[in-house]
């Protein structure tokens, strides 16, 4: 299961290879170590000091995340479970 932060850490990395703001956090450190451990990111080659890159394993990730609709509310009659669209 991952967190809001881990969202926001592989956003980051998305966006930018420069490292993160909160670099030295522990729940940062986390979850750097969570995604280059699942091959979701790697080790930037142009910042060695603590950036990363997204890897296309990251990416495919993003983009479900990215393609994710928005809920929805949906009315039904509690008695019989049948709603508005039936």
């Amino acid at each position: 299961m991952t967190t809001p932060n881990d969202i926001d850490v592989m956003l980051h990395y998305h966006v930018s290879p420069r490292p993160h703001d909160r670099v030295h956090a522990p729940a940062v450190q986390e979850a750097i170590n969570m995604f280059v451990k699942n091959g979701m990111l790697r080790p930037s080659k142009d910042n060695r000091d603590s950036g990363f890159c997204v890897t296309t394993k990251g990416q495919v990730w993003i983009d479900m995340l990215l393609a994710t609709p928005f809920p929805v509310e949906r009315f039904v009659d509690p008695r019989t479970l049948k709603g508005e669209s039936e």
